[in-house]
């Protein structure tokens, strides 16, 4: 896991958990994505736990939270960065 991807979760760790939900849906993750993240790094579940609640490999939930951590940290850069006008 890179530098990126522990900043976000230790930013959700540091939101309560009905704040870090709405946080992460603000992002318009695709249901699998958003699910893992929230199970997982919210509700503290184990991949094991959240992969058979979900019917998914635990790699496929590994795969899912990798994606949604990128596409956050890519969103969150751009936001920092602000728009770009021509």
């Amino acid at each position: 896991m890179d530098s990126q991807h522990k900043r976000i979760r230790a930013e959700l760790s540091a939101m309560a958990p009905r704040r870090a939900v709405e946080y992460i849906l603000s992002f318009e993750l695709p249901p699998d994505e958003a699910a893992c993240i929230i199970e997982r790094d919210v509700r503290r579940k184990s991949c094991v736990q959240v992969a058979m609640e979900h019917n998914l490999s635990v790699d496929a939930v590994k795969k899912y939270r990798q994606r949604a951590y990128h596409k956050i940290a890519s969103d969150q850069k751009g936001k920092r960065n602000g728009p770009t006008e021509w």
